[in-house]
Formats: structure tokens, sequence, C-alpha cells
């Protein structure tokens, strides 16, 4: 069943097998999807990626499965990504500047305090900016969809806190996916169970009735 009239999953009168399709993704899980596997992947259809959630219903032997376009379940990461990233630049932007004019200052006073300075400078700028640095490449990875990607920074401040409440979001994201999947399917199955009940019924009721004069 497909409301699609077109591209790989539209319904057609020819039997389709996908997993047959030439799309590799697609076919892998729909694969597993048939083994009565559960699992949420990523997938390209027709040249676009989606998440595919998927889950077996052991009771009709079924496998159902959703598909979610993957823009709509990074667009949270990836704006968080751009203001990490935006923020970064601008932190880092604002240490060297902080320390260049003391590294100015102190040259009026003595060159080799300047020097000394320089080096302090540049090693410390580093290590400010290393973890936020690490937080943005982490949000970046899981703005293109790895959802399994934890950010481990670790600077009791509020980049930590920042860290952690990243790793809550994508951890929530895939509680809720994994429940919307199952949600759906438990309405699917009561669904087809009262609809196939309503056939047993109606085949019980007589359809053949005396003629009349």
């Amino acid at each position: 069943m497909s409301s699609k009239t077109e591209g790989t999953l539209a319904v057609s009168q020819e039997k389709r097998d996908l997993r047959l399709s030439p799309e590799l993704s697609l076919a892998v899980e729909a694969a597993s999807m048939a083994a009565g596997k559960s699992d949420i992947a990523l997938v390209t259809v027709d040249g676009e990626e989606y998440y595919l959630a998927y889950a077996p219903m052991p009771l009709l032997g079924w496998s159902f499965g959703t598909l979610v376009k993957c823009d709509t379940v990074t667009a949270p990461a990836e704006e968080i990504g751009h203001i990490v990233a935006y923020e970064a630049k601008a932190f880092a932007a604002s240490m060297e500047r902080r320390f260049f004019e003391n590294a100015l200052r102190t040259a009026v006073l003595l060159l080799i305090m300047l020097l000394m300075l320089v080096y302090v400078s540049r090693r410390a700028a580093r290590y400010f900016v290393g973890p936020i640095l690490t937080l943005s490449e982490g949000v970046k990875e899981i703005a293109k969809g790895n959802l399994d990607k934890k950010l481990e920074v670790r600077t009791g401040d509020e980049l930590e806190g920042l860290a952690d409440s990243v790793n809550e979001m994508t951890d929530d994201l895939k509680t809720y996916m994994e429940n919307y999947v199952h949600a759906t399917a438990d309405k699917e199955r009561i669904a087809t169970e009262l609809s196939m009940a309503q056939s047993i019924q109606a085949g019980m009721l007589p359809n053949i009735f005396p003629k009349f004069s």
C-alpha cells in the first residue's frame, strides 16, 4: 500500500521486491524487515535520504516501517551546529584579540616578557578553544545523521553543560523515533485486526434469500 504514484514506492501491477532494489541501502533494510528484525537506518529512496524506522508485527507476520526525511530529523541538530560554530568563531576571535592586546602592552616594558607572553597566549588559546572545536565538530557529525555520536567535553563549565545537553537531545530524539514507530505499529495492528473481524462477521451473515412472487 502506498500513496506514491511515481518512483520506487509507487503501486504498480507488476510484482516488485524491494530487496532487489538497485538502491543498496533500501535493499539491505528491506531484507532485514522481511527477516523480522527492527532497526532505524539511513536509506536512499529515489535520490533522497530518509530515516527508515521499522519493527515486526508478530501477530500478523508483517513488518511495519515508516520513512522520515533526513532533513526533518537533523534540522534541530544542524541549527545547533550553526549556532555553536558561530559562537566558536566569535570566541576564538575575541580570545586572540585579547591575547594580542596584552602582548602589545607588555612589549613596551620588556621584549623578553613579550615573547614569553605570546608563547603562553597561544598555548592558552588552544586550551580554551580546543573544547569548543571538539563540540563544534561533534555537532556537525550529529547533524549529518549520526545519532549515536556522543560529545566528550570535560571542562567543568558551560561548555560541558552544552555538550551534555546535546547528548541528551540525541538520546531523546532516538527514543522519540522508537516510540513513534511502536505506537504507529500498534495502531496499524489494531486497525487491521478490526478490519479482519468485520470481514469475518460479514461472512457469517446469510446472503441467500427465497424469491418472492
